[in-house]
């Protein structure tokens, strides 16, 4: 991997810390932006994702709007896959121009890798 502008190896579940999950979705601009970049959904809580619920789901949408949680596992919204608990993960993402230093975090101006594996981000 070559013109490395993040790099931050983390954990899920109970031994998360949430101040540094925090900060990479800052870095990405929030976290839908930090999602589609990885290719990954967290849990909004108990256990639920956004993406389970449907149209007319509107209670649901409103109760757990903006919510986040960072001590269950995220997955992968392309397999489904649940990440592990306490498994460390590396999420690096590097610049495609090494010369263009006005880039945006997305997919035109950067590439995003977990555990040095490209992502293509949705």
């Amino acid at each position: 991997m070559k013109n490395i502008i993040f790099d931050k190896t983390v954990i899920f579940g109970p031994n998360a810390d949430e101040k540094q999950l925090q900060a990479m979705m800052d870095y990405c601009f929030g976290c839908e932006q930090f999602e589609r970049n990885f290719g990954l959904e967290f849990s909004c809580g108990d256990g639920l994702f956004v993406s389970d619920f449907g149209d007319d789901d509107d209670e649901l949408l409103d109760k757990y709007d903006g919510f986040v949680d960072f001590f269950a596992p995220p997955r992968n919204e392309e397999t489904g896959f649940d990440y592990e608990i306490d498994v460390p993960y590396r999420f690096t993402i590097c610049q495609k121009d090494p010369d263009d230093w006005s880039i945006r975090i997305d997919s035109r101006d950067c590439r995003f890798y977990i555990n040095e594996i490209e992502i293509e981000p949705n």
